[in-house]
């Protein structure tokens, strides 16, 4: 097993020592306005992992496996695609998979106008991810309308 440690100044900062703010938030329940930004830039930056670094005495490349635990790397499947699609020599023998073990955390955001330039990938791919339903519904939330 490789262990590879991603480290971003802006995204991680509010979160290290004793601040009191946990990982998704500065409390329960409520999301940092950049969790959508972060965890893309963590997607990406396993797609370079993988890639590029010598784990294991050599880059993993495209003849690998990802699985994508949780909402927090669920972007990872897309971003393989949407790569593949744009040059097919690209994560050509990769496979995906995701795991979902907490429903209640879903990982669902506002829609962001030019979130296609941001993540890099043809607005087909965000429309494919945007739900057009109330965000966080639960025991805890109130239904937004």
């Amino acid at each position: 097993v490789d262990y590879v440690f991603i480290d971003h100044d802006g995204f991680l900062e509010r979160v290290e020592g004793m601040s009191g703010s946990k990982l998704y938030g500065p409390e329960w329940g409520k999301d940092y306005a950049d969790n959508q930004a972060r965890f893309a830039y963590f997607c990406k930056a396993a797609l370079v992992a993988v890639k590029d670094l010598p784990l294991g005495g050599f880059p993993y490349g495209h003849q690998t496996v990802i699985v994508a635990n949780d909402w927090h790397s669920s972007l990872l499947p897309m971003f393989v695609h949407a790569q593949r699609a744009a040059d097919p020599s690209m994560w050509k023998d990769t496979k995906t998979a995701f795991l979902c073990h907490n429903a209640v955390f879903q990982g669902r955001f506002n829609y962001e106008e030019g979130l296609a330039d941001v993540f890099d990938v043809p607005q087909e791919y965000i429309d494919s991810i945007t739900f057009m339903m109330p965000l966080k519904v639960g025991k805890y939330n109130k239904k937004v309308k």
